[in-house]
């Protein structure tokens, strides 16, 4: 299961008080704009950007932003967004820009967009409600104009401090990447403003489909690393991730904002990748039950007409649970059609944005008598716009704790996989295995006698050490261009977004050295659904 970061700072503010509003406005303003990497008139060879009138994207935006004094007082401020971006095409690019999620942690202040009138002023809820738009040169790709849709009062940030705070911040500048070849090592300088250090773009990979780059550059009173994936036709931004770690007045000031496309199932959970190291190999994964999980179907995997549903802090979950014959990798779930409706079966005037569905061990329940696994579906949703309560008729009981409340349907989606089991030869060189963009490279550890194997899956092909005949354990890989100052946390979660999977570093020993052989499990999943369930979700009560 993939850990969704939720607020938990707690972080000390000392004497003042933390303007939560115009933090958010910065931040917002500082990051959502990541997703326009724009560029002139489409060239050969390099990375440009073109959108079609009317073309919509959403994304989910993370920021972790920490300030350490000298005095020893720390603040710390964690924020999740869901931003929607739609594109007029004219003479020039209109992109307007509407945040339409948002939970904010400040030292212990939560503030999200499910509070209502409670948790913020009316200018904070207008600016949610309505957006701003940028107005991007389609000739030149620079930011020209920025409208914001709600009255701003005069004591908040005015629109030219905001147009330039997106001209003087990497991931605020939507002509980053413009002009770049599309080749391995291909580099540009890019110049942002005096105050910030010139930085260095780098290409790191070209595939098919996407391009990876990175953004570095220093002085002394700044430091700046980004990792940004652009889908090589379009230039459309998929993901990516900026570091920044500033001194100043007495202050040391680290940011880290990530940026996802917005049924993404990562998150930006950066205390559990600091702890991702060290970890023993699953030892129970034999040949046998990696074939076996091929032996799942419908009966097992879409038991039941009926699922739970719960509220989270700011989001809304949905539960399913099901078998999982003899191993955890029996296909994907996939929920579409989702409706909410309120206790009488009325439906409810809430739009959400469901994230990637995620399947886990059911813990506590584990296992059945025949030795196969219970396993539950997860699939956590996003409502969007300002109205907590559009959400109170879901949790609508009567006082005699007996009648139903409101409750969601959906399509429930089974995709199979397939799983194959390959030998490979160790030698006293390198030994490497490729399928696709999943790759696994083994090499001869000369101090121990063991081996050090670094396994890459991607999204489609899992690739998986099976266990029969090693012991070992294994890390969450950093980025390999990632400079010294970056944090394990920070690089690994950067690793993860350049094949959207995380890779891993095993540290393995053979049972028997003679063998010299290492069995790997290809997992790839079904494109087509194999069968469907409608599903009701119910909100249960312990």
């Amino acid at each position: 299961m993939t850990y969704r970061l939720l607020p938990d700072g707690n972080g000390k503010r000392g004497d003042k008080e933390v303007d939560v509003q115009r933090y958010l406005l910065g931040l917002v303003l500082s990051t959502w704009v990541l997703s326009s990497l724009t560029a002139c008139q489409p060239q050969p060879n390099t990375l440009t950007f073109h959108a079609d009138d009317g073309d919509k994207r959403r994304y989910q935006v993370y920021s972790d932003f920490t300030v350490n004094a000298d005095s020893g007082d720390e603040q710390h401020f964690r924020q999740t967004l869901l931003l929607e971006y739609q594109v007029q095409a004219d003479d020039d690019y209109q992109i307007q820009v509407r945040p339409r999620y948002m939970a904010l942690n400040s030292n212990g202040r939560q503030f999200s967009s499910t509070d209502g009138d409670q948790g913020a002023d009316r200018y904070a809820r207008d600016f949610v409600e309505q957006g701003l738009t940028l107005t991007v040169d389609a000739d030149s790709g620079a930011v020209s104009d920025l409208q914001f849709h709600a009255d701003l009062p005069s004591d908040k940030p005015t629109p030219e401090k905001l147009l330039a705070l997106f001209r003087d911040n990497l991931i605020a500048t939507p002509t980053v990447g413009q002009g770049i070849k599309l080749e391995r090592g291909a580099s540009q300088p890019f110049h942002i403003s005096d105050q910030l250090p010139e930085l260095t773009l780098t290409v790191q990979q070209v595939f098919e489909h996407e391009v990876v780059f990175t953004a570095s550059g220093e002085h002394e009173q700044q430091q700046l690393f980004a990792i940004i994936v652009s889908d090589r036709d379009s230039g459309w931004l998929k993901r990516g991730s900026l570091v920044s770690k500033r001194v100043r007045e007495q202050q040391q000031i680290r940011t880290v904002m990530s940026i996802f496309q917005a049924d993404s199932g990562y998150a930006m959970n950066l205390d559990s990748l600091a702890r991702a190291e060290n970890i023993p190999l699953y030892d129970s994964l034999s040949v046998e039950k990696v074939l076996q999980s091929d032996s799942a179907d419908a009966e097992h995997m879409l038991p039941s007409a009926s699922g739970r549903l719960e509220k989270l802090d700011t989001t809304l979950l949905l539960s399913y649970s099901h078998q999982a014959p003899f191993s955890h990798h029996n296909g994907r779930i996939e929920l579409d059609n989702i409706e909410l409706f309120d206790k009488n079966g009325a439906p409810l005037p809430l739009a959400i944005q469901p994230l990637e569905s995620m399947t886990v061990p059911d813990y506590g329940n584990e296992y059945r008598n025949d030795g196969s696994n219970n396993a539950i579906t997860l699939t956590e949703l996003l409502p969007l716009g300002w109205h907590d309560k559009a959400l109170m008729p879901l949790y609508a009981f009567s006082d005699d704790g007996e009648s139903p409340s409101g409750y969601a349907t959906a399509t429930v989606n089974w995709y199979p996989s397939h799983s194959e089991v390959k030998t490979l030869t160790l030698g006293d060189d390198v030994t490497d295995f490729n399928i696709g963009r999943a790759r696994i490279e083994a090499k001869p550890n000369s101090d121990d006698g063991g081996y050090d194997v670094l396994v890459q899956s991607s999204r489609e092909h899992q690739l998986i050490l099976v266990s029969d005949g090693i012991s070992g354990k294994f890390n969450y890989r950093r980025l390999d261009t990632a400079p010294s100052w970056i944090s394990d946390a920070e690089a690994r979660l950067m690793a993860m977004l350049v094949n959207d999977w995380f890779p891993m570093d095993y540290h393995i020993r053979l049972d028997d050295p003679k063998q010299q052989q290492l069995k790997i499990a290809i997992v790839s999943s079904a494109e087509q659904a194999a069968d469907s369930r409608e599903v009701k979700f119910e909100v249960k009560r312990d």
